[in-house]
């Protein structure tokens, strides 16, 4: 390569549907869109999205593609009819899925198309032209037995080119023609590619030469330029800069669009279909068999190791060139392009891992650090100072004496004496030496400290010490970096940690491997899957920083970085898989990542994009699907928020919210940028939930009316039902005065009347018969005591109280006692407890004491019984009153008093049912049966 330049293949490993790539564009938005022969996929820099029949295309093999400016995808497939895809809603347009509103094009004679300005595109087969604007055909133009090559705009309207000539076209109708510009017919010779760059038109023709043509809508004879390549075309394509040309040698040629002169070639050992160029300057190629290839100019360069084993753990660099060593006791001198490989350990066979840890130059000669012991040596030539102990780290005390760190001990060797002491029986993991000469060593449980030749444990002060130290490093500036494999970088200063720092949150991975200063103020880091750097400021005891860092997307070769030194100012990095430069000032790329919205699910069932909905409210379980566009590769964490919540992580490219209840939400969605910084670009989208009729606000406005119209009804109801209680009370108690009055007219009146009679009979016969006027006395005294107990029944009936002497139950009881005592007739009485509480109407009460007292009487004077029994309950919402004797009876045809004719009134005028059960000789049975 003319400069060096960095490749990475996409697959169908990595997700495109084939590895038979014909063409790639880049839309506005930075997604990528690959042609191939089974589908069409988008690319975001993370995962492919591909497109098959099933999605709407017309066939699967897709020969080529190209945008139009309201950013559709026109698609010629292998055969069958055109079809386009709507870019910002993924929905494929195809006259073959019955879809309307696209011209009829068949592609069975090999269409080829392309954009002519920004309303119009022309695509054309072997003898026809048809010019489209939105979804119209405008016109056709017919070029019988002439082949079209390319439609350009001119200023009246289309000028075509084919191999007899150039055809000037206005509204469809020949205007003008020229002769041919391509000479492809004279010579049989026929053309690869025409496009068209910055008002001029270039043709690349079967025999490798291309044409430029210039002015050509202003003569019929433009200006022309010719050029002539020694190798052999496929294709040419647009670059932002140059006019790029493939061929099957595996070799892209960048050709300056106004001299034709070839600027620089990209080799690839691929058949290479066509090349594309992005909006950062990437370039993607399409290959016949090996899927996509990214080709990038990064800013970390790679130094190519001929080592089988490229796992290089320990680097020295110096003006002579660079040492490096492996996991495998190889070393190798890299000297511009030239390259010496060196055998640390000649009989390496004899052991399992041999590790070159450091590399260190001691008075012009290589010193090695390894797992198996220390050499001194140059050019390949080493002498071992110290058999194996499983050396892990070593840093000089000064300019003769080492400091090594080995699996169980914390050694120093002094090379002029040839001394090595025992410091510490420890494991140690990392060593280094202060500013003011304290030894500090990591291992397993921490870090330590040998001060006058006693060990310090700083875990039991700081448990943050007390992890596992992978890396130490001293800074001029009083410094102790300490790196741990728990996701930690610890400073200390004066033995006091002073900045705690996350790894993973500030760099990729999440391990500090290894530590190197390249001056105060600024340190790098090497983790597991990245190159990091700390610019830093020590202030009052104080530091504060900023962190960047460099990863595969910037050319850092994959995979763990084991050591950092630095020459001059470019910093080299030992990887797993070989070794990496940079300039000590490079900055990495941070990009505002855009977001998109690319696909939208409404209760599992696929809905167009757009940017807002309104839903009903069972559409309340939404799955939205989004892409960050980023094309470095780099895996970015997505956030979202939901209104004015707080951002939360996404894990995924998809956002599903389940059972989402009524209302409105505004769904944003961001990345955030390498450096952890929000990207100032996001998507939203808008969804409102429709509220359930049940909870609408009009509902409950006409639920609250109905419900207070109906309080209102019940409370008028009441009031109603509470005036219609009273007036019916106030009736029953006028209806039960009026029957007093008319009782007490009947029946008192009467007595009166009789009373006052026969007190004016005794009068006169007081002193003419004093035995008849004294048995008109006895009656007189008779009808008092019967008046009295009529007006006390009434009384009674009329003051219904608790006092038990004012229940119905006592009532009967005094009276049946009065009647019964002074008779030799034995009697019993039975009464319901409810009878007390249950009989509350006046008249009810009145008119069963009457009848009981009625029916007593009656027995009295004439059954001649010996046994009465009254029985008085409650049964079935009604009252049962029944007097029984034993008496002689009586036939109820010769009855002549008024007595039962009374109680079977009195019983109807309550509703109920009188009978009578008598015989001669077997007694009477009164019953009454009355409605409560």
């Amino acid at each position: 390569m003319a400069q060096q330049e960095s490749l990475k293949y996409f697959t169908i490993a990595d997700g495109l549907p084939s590895n038979h790539i014909y063409k790639c564009v880049q839309d506005k938005r930075g997604f990528l869109w690959i042609a191939t022969e089974n589908g069409l996929s988008r690319f975001d820099g993370q995962r492919f999205k591909n497109f098959t029949v099933s999605d709407g295309l017309p066939d699967n093999e897709i020969l080529d593609i190209f945008l139009d400016s309201a950013e559709r995808l026109w698609i010629i497939p292998f055969s069958k009819t055109l079809a386009f895809l709507d870019t910002k809603t993924n929905k494929i347009i195809s006259n073959s899925k019955g879809m309307r509103g696209l011209p009829e094009i068949e592609t069975r004679n090999g269409l080829l198309g392309n954009i002519i300005d920004d309303k119009r595109l022309a695509f054309y087969g072997n003898d026809a032209v048809k010019i489209i604007e939105g979804n119209k055909i405008v016109y056709g133009y017919q070029t019988p037995d002439d082949r079209v090559y390319y439609v350009k705009k001119g200023k009246a309207g289309e000028i075509i080119l084919s191999p007899h000539a150039v055809v000037y076209l206005q509204n469809g109708k020949l205007i003008n023609k020229g002769p041919s510009l391509l000479g492809t017919y004279k010579y049989g010779i026929t053309v690869n590619k025409v496009i068209e760059k910055k008002d001029m038109v270039f043709i690349f023709r079967g025999d490798s030469v291309m044409i430029q043509l210039k002015h050509l809508d202003e003569k019929l004879l433009p200006d022309t330029k010719t050029k002539k390549y020694p190798f052999r075309v496929w294709n040419i394509a647009v670059l932002n800069n140059y006019i790029g040309a493939t061929g099957r040698d595996g070799i892209i040629y960048l050709l300056n669009p106004e001299t034709l002169e070839i600027e620089r070639t990209i080799e690839t050992n691929e058949n290479v279909k066509d090349i594309t160029e992005d909006k950062e300057g990437n370039f993607w190629v399409s290959t016949d068999s090996r899927g996509l290839l990214k080709i990038t100019k990064p800013l970390i360069y790679t130094i190519p190791v001929p080592l089988q084993d490229k796992n290089i753990t320990a680097l020295g660099v110096d003006p002579t060139g660079i040492l490096a060593g492996n996991n495998s006791a190889n070393l190798i001198k890299i000297k511009a392009n030239h390259f010496e490989e060196y055998v640390l350990v000649p009989n390496r066979e004899k052991y399992n891992n041999i590790i070159v840890k450091k590399i260190f130059k001691y008075k012009g000669s290589d010193c090695i650090v390894s797992l198996n012991g220390l050499h001194l040596g140059e050019k390949g030539v080493f002498k071992k100072l110290i058999d194996t102990k499983g050396f892990k780290d070593a840093v000089f005390i000064n300019d003769s004496t080492l400091l090594l760190g080995a699996y169980n001990y914390l050694y120093r060797y002094n090379f002029n004496s040839g001394r090595l002491d025992t410091l510490v029986k420890k494991r140690i993991t990392a060593v280094a030496l202060s500013t003011s000469g304290d030894f500090y060593y990591g291992s397993n449980d921490g870090l330590y400290k040998l001060r006058n030749g006693k060990p310090e444990y700083f875990g039991t002060k700081n448990n943050l010490l007390s992890n596992n130290v992978t890396t130490l490093l001293s800074t001029g500036d009083n410094l102790i970096w300490v790196g741990t494999a728990s996701d930690t970088l610890l400073a200390l200063n004066n033995d006091s940690i002073i900045l705690k720092l996350s790894i993973k949150n500030n760099f990729k991975g999440s391990i500090c491997k290894t530590l190197a200063a390249k001056s105060n103020g600024q340190i790098w880091i090497g983790t597991e899957r990245s190159l990091g750097r700390i610019d830093y400021v020590l202030q009052n005891g104080r530091i504060n920083y900023n962190c960047t860092y460099f990863d595969k997307s910037d050319g850092l070769s994959n995979g763990q970085v084991n050591q950092i030194v630095f020459f001059r100012d470019t910093v080299f990095a030992a990887t797993n898989e070989g070794i990496n430069k940079l300039s000590a000032n490079s900055k990495p790329i941070i990009r505002d990542i855009a977001v998109y919205i690319t696909r939208i699910f409404v209760n599992n069932k696929d809905v167009d994009v757009n940017d807002s909905y309104v839903l009903e409210p069972q559409e309340n379980n939404i799955q939205i699907e989004f892409s960050g566009v980023d094309l470095t590769e780099i895996k970015h964490q997505f956030q979202y928020k939901i209104n004015n919540s707080e951002w939360q992580n996404i894990f995924d490219n998809t956002l599903s919210l389940s059972s989402l209840a009524y209302g409105s939400y505004t769904i944003a969605l961001r990345t955030l940028k390498r450096n952890n910084q929000p990207s100032l670009q996001f998507a939203t989208v808008k969804i409102k939930i429709k509220t359930p009729l049940l909870y609408s606000p009009v509902i409950w406005l006409i639920g609250i009316v109905l419900i207070t119209a109906f309080i209102f009804w019940l409370i008028n109801r009441r009031k109603l039902l509470k005036q219609k209680n009273i007036f019916q009370q106030q009736l029953a108690l006028e209806q039960q005065r009026n029957k007093i009055t008319a009782d007490l007219h009947d029946d008192i009146g009467a007595s009166l009347s009789s009373l006052q009679l026969n007190s004016a009979v005794a009068g006169q016969l007081i002193n003419r018969d004093v035995k008849q006027a004294r048995q008109v006395l006895d009656k007189i005294e008779a009808q008092a005591k019967n008046i009295a107990d009529r007006i006390g029944d009434i009384i009674w009936s009329m003051k219904p109280g608790k006092d038990e002497f004012m229940t119905i139950s006592s009532r009967i009881k005094n009276f049946a006692n009065d009647i019964l005592s002074a008779t030799n007739i034995n009697y019993s009485i039975q009464i319901d407890k409810q009878a007390d509480t249950a009989i509350k109407d006046i008249g009810c009460r009145k008119n069963i004491v009457l009848i009981t007292k009625e029916a007593l009487n009656n027995a009295v004077k004439y059954s001649k019984a010996g046994f009465i029994a009254i029985d008085l309950k409650i049964e079935n919402q009604s009252i049962k009153l029944s007097i029984c004797d034993d008496g002689v009876g009586f036939t109820a045809n010769g009855i002549t008093g008024n007595g039962l004719a009374n109680m079977k009134r009195r019983t109807e005028e309550l509703n109920g049912v009188f009978s009578l059960k008598t015989q001669e000789n077997a007694g009477t049975v009164i019953s009454c049966v009355i409605p409560l």
